[in-house]
């Protein structure tokens, strides 16, 4: 796996862990880049979106979160297709969609997602989360 895959897979394995041990709800399974191409949720689209991560008891329809992670390095363009994926999944029931940067602060953050033209109402559907620095805890940043 290449390093940046990796290191994303660190950040949100332990986000992961984080939101659910601080949960008094059911043990839910946490899985990386889960293909829906068959799903019914997905039966008319084209094109299926494949999360960075979704938390969920498979089969149950109880549909937690589903996270997308990417570096400092994604451009506005890799930005507005995160935040379709995530606010897509919000629309078939999960109940948290996360968009997780690392290597930059939360004013950067925000300033990048608002300067790719990101709507209130998607803004409404996604929690934009920071990890700023290896070291760190992870942090909301709006």
């Amino acid at each position: 796996m290449p390093r940046r895959d990796t290191e994303s897979a660190s950040i949100a394995t332990s986000f992961i862990i984080s939101c659910e041990a601080n949960s008094n709800r059911v043990v839910r399974s946490s899985n990386g880049e889960v293909d829906k191409n068959a799903h019914p949720y997905f039966v008319h689209d084209r094109g299926t979106p494949k999360p960075d991560f979704i938390v969920h008891v498979p089969g149950s329809g109880n549909n937690y979160a589903v996270i997308e992670v990417k570096s400092a390095m994604v451009d506005g363009e890799g930005i507005r297709d995160g935040i379709e994926k995530l606010v897509q999944f919000r629309g078939i029931g999960y109940q948290r969609a996360i968009y997780l940067f690392y290597g930059m602060r939360a004013d950067q953050a925000v300033h990048r997602v608002q300067a790719a033209g990101i709507t209130a109402d998607q803004m409404a559907a996604i929690e934009v989360w920071v990890h700023p620095y290896p070291g760190t805890l992870a942090a909301r940043a709006q």
